[in-house]
């Protein structure tokens, strides 16, 4: 119990600071600069470091256990207008995630994000996973292209991208 309280803490705390403030790297003691905790209780909550904690802040920010999209386009059209109203936050992310292997934790958290959505919609269920790794691929370096020119595309456009993905749909 007092471990979740403390993410929590962790997590609403930095996601606080990084929509205000322009990041370019996260450094565990930068964490425990901005969130009061030390670093062997950073540590001892995000045992994989900064790249977990992340994770979980992009997880806990896009909240997609608690979302029930009715279709695909409903997916994107949350996840666009979640990334433009959190402009900031997003762009700090994608800057932090360049240092960290690769964006992992990125890839972790669409990955998740596909797989939440295509096992509740039974006309995607038939897809095999190494679809689904691919849709969440597809899906991110789509989105990390919008971030990496600092979101200046409108949102309208990246949606239309996407919905092109309807197109691999299985049939």
């Amino acid at each position: 119990m007092q471990v979740n309280i403390m993410k929590r803490h962790i997590e609403n705390t930095l996601v606080q600071y990084l929509s205000t403030h322009t990041v370019e790297k996260l450094r565990v003691c930068d964490v425990s600069a901005i969130t009061g905790v030390t670093r062997s209780s950073f540590y001892r909550l995000y045992d994989m470091g900064v790249e977990e904690l992340c994770y979980d802040v992009v997880m806990s920010v896009l909240q997609l256990n608690n979302q029930d999209f009715k279709n695909w386009q409903a997916a994107m059209d949350f996840l666009v207008t979640q990334i433009e109203a959190r402009r900031r936050l997003f762009l700090n992310i994608y800057r932090i995630s360049l240092v960290i292997q690769d964006n992992i934790f990125l890839k972790r958290a669409f990955l998740n994000f596909v797989c939440t959505y295509f096992n509740r919609d039974s006309f995607f269920k038939p897809v095999q996973p190494a679809h689904l790794v691919f849709f969440a691929d597809a899906l991110r370096w789509q989105i990390r292209e919008w971030l990496a020119h600092d979101l200046r595309e409108p949102g309208a456009k990246v949606r239309a991208r996407l919905e092109a993905f309807m197109l691999l749909q299985p049939s």
